[in-house]
């Protein structure tokens, strides 16, 4: 399975990670339609992170955001996007090992954090993300939790338009590669709505950049 990456910055002090994934079986993943990776998109290092970013989401175009954990399993959704804004503890991959510890220290105690995440399915890329980053995953993209310790915690949303999710975790059947090719694009993006500071929309995000 070969990844195209690319890296895009649309506007100033925005940069976007792109993976192509191609099909992995037995997941179909998306080979026309990257994940996509905004770097920082958001503060939350500051006062109440949650409340912060529950603020932050509001009046996207995106539904109310649930608060949980990547699924310790492959598993992909065929009728909609997903976006997820990282609020505690930090997500990462070594070649070998995948494993990351982050102390976040909270008044007189500190918690350490230990996660790491997979897309595309197995030998897929392991994205390395932050507390603020977000996360935005096609339709048919398998991801999964290698690892969690305890702090490790996301928001997860979807588009208005399409707002419920299902969940596969084997080979598509034919009406699920149908519903993955017919699933609509997000008319607004999850971090920003419609008041993107770049003129390109979703058309600049989803381009193929150069590869690297």
């Amino acid at each position: 399975m070969r990844t195209v990456r690319g890296t895009i910055r649309p506007a100033k002090g925005i940069t976007v990670d792109q993976f192509f994934i191609p099909k992995n079986a037995p997941f179909p993943n998306n080979a026309k339609l990257p994940l996509l990776h905004y770097r920082n998109v958001i503060d939350l290092n500051h006062g109440d992170p949650r409340l912060t970013a529950t603020k932050f989401l509001e009046h996207k175009g995106w539904t109310s955001p649930w608060e949980g954990e990547v699924y310790p399993y492959h598993h992909y959704h065929t009728i909609a996007w997903e976006a997820l804004l990282i609020v505690q503890g930090e997500v990462c991959s070594l070649k070998k090992k995948c494993r990351l510890v982050a102390a976040l220290c909270l008044g007189c105690m500190t918690l350490l954090f230990q996660a790491s995440v997979q897309f595309g399915g197995e030998d897929g890329p392991v994205v390395h993300v932050e507390v603020g980053d977000g996360i935005v995953i096609p339709p048919g993209v398998a991801h999964k939790a290698l690892s969690a310790k305890g702090g490790f915690a996301c928001f997860g949303i979807y588009p208005n338009e399409t707002p419920y999710v299902d969940e596969s975790r084997t080979e598509p059947t034919p009406t699920e590669l149908e519903n993955i090719a017919k699933c609509p694009q997000p008319k607004t993006d999850p971090w920003f709505g419609s008041d993107r500071p770049w003129s390109g929309g979703w058309a600049e995000l989803i381009s193929k950049a150069t590869e690297h």
